[in-house]
């Protein structure tokens, strides 16, 4: 999506984030004005953000929805007003997923995701997830519709990134557009999991330990030059 940030602005978005938990929207003074027009999104989507305080705890109950945006007006309206990636704390996930599903691998049963990792306050992460999410908006991933979302996710070590589809059987054409989309070198490994896999030892695990897994780590990848900008490897 090439549209740029309107002039106009309305009121910030709310705080709709649990009680006790930290907040990934801004703080900021509501601003008056009106959109008059709006150019409506192919489809509505989704900002979530979880967090994440015990291993055990229910993924589930630890999702927030912030904000759904259905325009290109309402999009950059809130997003300006959403922390970036970097900006998060440890153990979270920040997410932007098609409206009407929760960003979990029971959502979309038939799917799967791409990964990689980058090394802690590499300076494109937030980069990357405006370059991801405006290409979510913009249906400009694959196959139409099947990109379904994309998260972040803040560990203690390195950040990790995923891509989530709708049909596993598409994963080729999904890796190949983010490549491009990020400057891949054409060889780069990146690492696809299909949520039918995750669903399955998420349950024996359940069952077993009487908890819910936490989100298992993707394989390291090692990422081009993005926007002329060297990157760091996310391992070496």
């Amino acid at each position: 999506m090439s549209a740029e940030a309107p002039q106009a602005q309305a009121t910030s978005v709310e705080n709709n984030s649990q009680k006790g938990k930290s907040s990934p929207v801004k703080a900021g003074k509501a601003q008056t004005g009106a959109v008059t027009t709006a150019t409506q999104l192919e489809s509505s989507w989704s900002f979530w953000f979880a967090k994440r305080t015990t291993k055990s705890e229910n993924f589930a109950e630890g999702l927030c929805c912030l904000v759904n945006v259905d325009s290109v007006e309402s999009f950059w309206l809130h997003y300006a007003h959403i922390k970036r990636p970097a900006d998060i704390p440890l153990n979270s996930e920040l997410s932007f997923f098609r409206s009407g599903a929760k960003p979990m691998w029971e959502s979309f049963p038939e799917g799967g995701s791409w990964s990689f990792r980058l090394k802690k306050k590499n300076p494109i992460l937030n980069r990357i997830w405006e370059e991801l999410i405006l290409a979510c908006v913009g249906e400009q991933m694959g196959e139409p519709y099947d990109v379904v979302g994309v998260c972040i996710s803040i560990r203690q070590k390195e950040d990790v990134i995923s891509i989530w589809n709708r049909d596993s059987k598409n994963r080729s054409v999904l890796g190949e557009k983010l490549k491009i989309l990020l400057h891949m070198e054409p060889n780069c490994p990146m690492e696809y999991k299909q949520n039918n896999g995750k669903i399955t030892h998420s349950r024996s695990a359940s069952q077993q330990q009487q908890s819910h897994p936490v989100h298992t780590a993707p394989v390291s990848v090692p990422v081009a030059k993005p926007v002329g900008q060297a990157i760091e490897v996310a391992a070496q």
